[in-house]
């Protein structure tokens, strides 16, 4: 069913403000293709049939808040897994933790708040990364405090049940130290480390915020990543105060990479970890990393970044298992390489892997179509976390096809992962010098640029987008994006 069909222009509007005043979540124009797509979504599971009617039930009278789920869950989908950002996770583990543990050295107490949970990922990362420094199971008094406006989300975070799509940021020893196997493609969060948060829900368009019995209380950390965009600038600028207020002092606050340019409130300051940008309660000065408070050895909940290096990655180390390639049985045909690529795009990456290895074993495909398959490989590896083996793919794809821009354009991503600046940049780079009008691949060097405080060639690149997202429809999906939209994109750099 497709909403956009059938809600009139001016239903439309007036569903964005009701959104807006009561969820603060920000439908301008140019995203109402967004709304209404969630629209459909709810309309059906609310049991309507014709979105029209759905829109106008929402609109005639107060529902609850559990009237509402349907709606409030479809326009809040957010992907997400453990040790998102790890730039941002290193400069937690690094910087920011230790400093929080020796200012609470003798109170012994710490509070970390993830404001815009989703489905756990975010708190529970943080709970194995206390977990390392010995402060879980310890006389230390830690509250982990995880809220959403999706109810639906918070229900999956409690039970702590996760694919193996969110562990695509989380090494193996790891999942197998904290997640216990439910079956072959399902595995559980210890319950040690699932009790120790506390989910509940909040709307963050409602400010003042209450998070616990104590009004009073303050956060050492508070956590709101790829939230605050999807707010207007007089909504986010309310939030961001409030969130400043709830901090203790020298506590700190944390939006992704993307947003850190959002944040302008009085009182916080812009701090530079290793090329992250997190800000501080009160600390004006450039905090540095400081050695790690004398607690119990832990294992890292990943690790270490190799050293900044100028040239390409080499190729996967010997430990790296590579997956055999075996041939499909004689009564499953082969599938076209096209028929991979969207296998890929929709996720079904074991699935894409053996028919691209199939491929490569059996039909023997030109030089251009095999630095395609490996491309396709590449990303189905980088998505499940076996960066090596994605590096060792896109080798081999540039070995075939030095022209291909999309390659380097996944290879600076990697080496954005490995905190590989310089091969980053060259990387990308040569995608844009391949193709100019490549949208990730200017946006990525943007979010670079700024990160490295270079903010005129910042601008510059984001100019560059603004110029070819108005060749595009609002409702067409970026190519490599993950799906998202035009008018997203452009919603999220106009904030």
């Amino acid at each position: 069913m497709d909403g956009a069909q059938v809600v009139s222009p001016e239903t439309c509007y007036e569903l964005s403000a009701f959104v807006h005043k009561r969820f603060g979540m920000f439908f301008p124009p140019e995203r109402h293709n967004d709304l209404l797509r969630a629209v459909s979504r709810a309309c059906d599971e609310s049991g309507f049939s014709d979105p029209q009617a759905y829109v106008d039930w929402v609109l005639a009278a107060l529902h609850s808040d559990k009237e509402l789920e349907p709606l409030v869950t479809s326009l809040t989908i957010g992907e997400t897994y453990f040790f998102r950002d790890p730039g941002l996770f290193a400069a937690l583990r690094e910087v920011v933790v230790p400093q929080r543990v020796r200012q609470a050295r003798e109170a012994k107490t710490l509070r970390v708040w993830s404001a815009g949970c989703s489905t756990g990922e975010e708190p529970y990362s943080i709970a194995m990364l206390l977990d390392h420094y010995g402060l879980i199971n310890s006389d230390w008094s830690v509250d982990l405090l995880a809220t959403d406006v999706n109810v639906k989300s918070l229900r999956h975070a409690r039970k702590g049940i996760y694919s193996r799509w969110s562990f695509r940021g989380l090494s193996e020893p790891m999942q197998q130290r904290y997640f216990d196997a439910v079956d072959d493609h399902h595995w559980q969060l210890k319950e040690v480390i699932r009790q120790r948060v506390d989910f509940s829900y909040l709307n963050l368009a409602a400010p003042p915020f209450r998070i616990s019995d104590d009004a009073r209380c303050r956060c050492d950390i508070i956590l709101c990543r790829n939230v605050l965009m999807y707010f207007s600038r007089e909504l986010r600028e309310q939030i961001l105060a409030e969130l400043t207020r709830m901090l203790d002092d020298g506590g700190w606050l944390v939006v992704s990479p993307s947003e850190a340019g959002l944040v302008a409130v009085d009182g916080l300051h812009s701090v530079h970890i290793n090329g992250m940008v997190l800000h501080r309660k009160g600390i004006g000065e450039v905090t540095r990393p400081v050695s790690r408070p004398v607690l119990p050895k832990r294992v890292t909940p990943r690790e270490k970044s190799p050293p900044k290096v100028s040239v390409p990655p080499v190729k996967a180390a010997k430990a790296a298992v590579k997956p055999a390639r075996t041939a499909a049985p004689p009564d499953e045909p082969l599938v076209s390489v096209e028929l991979c690529a969207d296998l890929v795009e929709q996720g079904a990456y074991a699935q894409a892997m053996t028919q691209l290895e199939n491929l490569l074993a059996q039909c023997q495909p030109d030089r251009r179509e095999q630095a395609r398959i490996n491309l396709l490989l590449a990303k189905c590896h980088a998505n499940i976390g076996h960066t090596d083996l994605a590096q060792e793919n896109l080798e081999q794809a540039l070995r075939l096809d030095q022209m291909n821009p999309v390659a380097h354009y996944l290879s600076g991503v990697i080496a954005l992962e490995e905190h590989d600046v310089d091969q980053a940049r060259h990387s990308l780079e040569r995608a844009l010098y391949l193709d100019e009008d490549y949208i990730m691949a200017q946006l990525t060097m943007g979010m670079l640029q700024g990160q490295c405080g270079d903010v005129v060639q910042q601008k510059k690149s984001f100019a560059r987008i603004h110029l070819l997202l108005d060749r595009l429809a609002d409702d067409e999906v970026i190519p490599d994006s993950g799906g998202m939209t035009v008018s997203h994109l452009r919603l999220s750099l106009k904030n």
